[in-house]
């Protein structure tokens, strides 16, 4: 296969009642709950700089509709929009995934179940109201996540997503586009 996640954690791990979180090598976040439509409690993602600064976050209300917010953006706290779309079902053990990439240049993007939800990327038409301050905040390295006023989040773990060809395998985040292009040329030729 030409495009795999290595697991930098295998394991699911409890999510912590407090305190941060290092993300290691820019890695994807992978959150697990149980929450259902309608239950009102929030699942929440913050992330900060090693040198404690808030660098954004994500609230997803599961109401009915549920709404969600990227905090110090769409709202300073709340999650005030309704999703563009559906929430995927509960898997078969009766738990959503949702997973939280860094996106574009201080963006993120979420997705559920293995279906994109949302696509992010901060801005003066986005952040609307919040435009004194908002690139204080999304204009930072995102490195440390925490799960405070999280309601919903159940278990975590992070994963890197990675470009395999020829049995070598390196970051996709730090390939040249020149080298990424190459790597799925190769893996395109390995298909004949």
């Amino acid at each position: 296969m030409c495009l795999k996640y290595t697991n930098i954690s295998d394991q699911w791990t409890d999510k912590p009642f407090m305190g941060d979180i290092k993300i290691p090598n820019q890695a994807d976040v992978y959150m697990k709950t149980d929450l259902a439509i309608g239950d009102g409690k929030d699942l929440r993602i913050n992330y900060e700089n090693n040198a404690g600064d808030s660098t954004g976050g994500f609230k997803l209300t599961f109401s009915d509709p549920p709404k969600y917010g990227f905090l110090k953006c769409t709202h300073l706290t709340e999650a005030n929009l309704d999703l563009p779309v559906d929430l995927p079902a509960k898997d078969d053990d009766g738990f959503r995934i949702f997973k939280v990439e860094t996106h574009g240049t201080n963006g993120l993007k979420i997705s559920c179940n293995d279906e994109l939800l949302i696509t992010f990327e901060p801005s003066n038409a986005v952040c609307t109201g919040w435009s004194a301050f908002w690139r204080d905040t999304w204009g930072k390295n995102k490195e440390v996540i925490n799960f405070s006023f999280d309601k919903g989040v159940t278990e975590y773990k992070f994963a890197v997503q990675s470009v395999e060809s020829e049995g070598n395998t390196a970051s996709s985040r730090s390939r040249s586009a020149y080298q990424y292009i190459a790597a799925i040329f190769v893996c395109y030729m390995m298909l004949f």
